[in-house]
């Protein structure tokens, strides 16, 4: 039974995946035919021609459209919004009630798996609770490391862009130029920039943008930089090199202090994660020696020290995490 539940889960999981790819493939013609509607402004009604701005919406647009409606409706669009801001700093390339939908599957497939396994709804109702918010620590690591990653391109791209405007090259030419010489995320970053600009944005507008989409500190110096240059004026090559210099030493810097922060954050791992091996350990070696802390005031004993550990864990970590 069991293994064929897993069966079960498994091919949910294969066919949502290929349900997502096909999306995310089939999302920029759909955004294409979208937008040659809206320029080419074929009317097929009298109504439609008197209305300049009217166009006819696509149906696959319209389905999506109207899902994220329902959801908005169900979440609100506060948490829409913030979502789908969260898959894009994540790179995650999917809609917003696409990864609500797939995180409402894994819940189901999740609970039911649960009851299955164990016959207890509490049980059942906590694994569809931890297939449901499992994106969270996940959405968390690709966003820091997209970051962690765009943030190690960035000294050598502002070093390419210099040595563009040093040859005469105007800012965004030297983006392009670079562009080609980089890999993604950068790349792909600024060719956004490079197109919202070309279709009109103003570019500080568009760094704007790829600050919201990149919320690291050094790509916030750049645009500091880059807007205090467009206000005052100035040598935007020696500007952007200055920039890139001061990006490498709080690297190196961010380098020496995560190595030299490495011993108290083991420290704190294997002091909070100690006790836990040890009631595993002692549960295996002597069934039952442990049920006392599972009744009366063994359970307020048992909260009491995971309340302390968690703290100081806690105060461990936020020690050694030190910002430059």
């Amino acid at each position: 039974m069991i293994w064929a539940e897993l069966i079960v889960l498994l091919v949910a999981i294969i066919f949502l995946a290929l349900y997502f790819s096909k999306q995310e493939a089939d999302s920029d013609k759909v955004a294409l035919r979208e937008r040659l509607a809206f320029l080419s402004k074929t009317q097929e009604s009298k109504q439609d021609r008197d209305n300049p701005f009217s166009t006819k919406i696509p149906q696959e647009l319209k389905k999506k459209e109207d899902t994220r409606r329902f959801l908005v409706y169900l979440t609100g669009e506060a948490m829409m919004m913030r979502l789908e801001k969260q898959l894009t700093q994540a790179d995650i390339p999917i809609r917003a009630s696409e990864f609500i939908l797939m995180r409402v599957v894994l819940a189901g497939v999740g609970g039911a798996l649960g009851l299955s396994m164990s016959n207890q709804w509490i049980v059942a109702g906590g694994v569809g609770l931890l297939m449901f918010f499992i994106h969270v620590p996940y959405i968390a690591f690709m966003k820091a490391a997209r970051i962690n990653k765009f943030t190690n391109q960035l000294a050598d791209f502002l070093s390419l862009i210099c040595n563009s405007l040093r040859a005469g090259q105007t800012f965004l030419q030297g983006v392009d130029l670079a562009c080609r010489e980089s890999p993604a995320p950068i790349s792909t970053e600024f060719r956004q920039l490079m197109r919202e600009t070309n279709l009109g944005l103003p570019i500080e507008e568009s760094f704007q943008n790829m600050y919201i989409r990149v919320p690291g500190e050094d790509l916030k110096i750049v645009l500091s930089a880059f807007s205090i240059q467009r206000q005052v004026g100035g040598n935007l090559a020696e500007i952007l090199d200055q920039v890139s210099k001061t990006i490498r030493e709080r690297i190196k810097i961010q380098g020496q202090i995560k190595v030299l922060s490495t011993q108290g954050k083991m420290s704190g791992a294997v002091v909070g994660l100690m006790p836990l091996a040890l009631v595993v350990i002692i549960s295996v070696v002597s069934p039952g020696y442990m049920d006392p802390l599972l009744t009366g005031y063994g359970k307020v004993m048992v909260g009491a020290t995971l309340f302390w550990q968690g703290l100081g864990c806690f105060a461990i970590y936020k020690i050694c995490d030190i910002e430059v």
